[in-house]
């Protein structure tokens, strides 16, 4: 009170609740109370100095984050025997995956290359390949 009284300037002191009432101090702590006196503040300092109020917007919410696209991977496995060769095909080919095998000019040690697999069907693939100790590598 001492200072809106001993001010040499215009000055005003707002109250919206006292301490000693647990029902005010409780509100006090409420966002929306909080809220609407800072809304009534602003409306009077406005009306004090003959300016219009101009409400606040509401903020624009964020967009949620995108979900993180699973990253796939390929998978190159190499050394292929006449009979590997067969067996991972007819793996493939019974999962409808997709998969390349390469051959060098001596068809000496071909290679199987899968198209981009996801966590799912590179576990499958990695545990099929594990299960005959074959050699592979993941390739990003």
């Amino acid at each position: 009170m001492h200072m809106t009284c001993e001010s040499k300037m215009p000055a005003v002191l707002f109250e919206f609740g006292f301490m000693d009432n647990l029902r005010e101090a409780r509100l006090m702590l409420n966002v929306d109370f909080q809220k609407e006196c800072a809304k009534e503040v602003a409306f009077a300092v406005c009306e004090y100095n003959k300016l219009p109020y101009i409400p606040v917007a509401k903020p624009i919410q964020p967009l949620a984050p995108k979900p993180k696209k699973e990253e796939s991977v390929q998978i190159l496995t190499g050394g292929l025997s006449p009979e590997m060769v067969k067996e991972v095909t007819q793996f493939f080919k019974a999962k409808e995956w997709y998969a390349k095998i390469n051959f060098t000019i001596d068809g000496v040690n071909p290679r199987a290359l899968t198209g981009g697999m996801k966590s799912k069907a590179k576990a499958e693939f990695e545990s099929w390949l594990k299960e005959r100790k074959w050699f592979y590598e993941i390739v990003k």
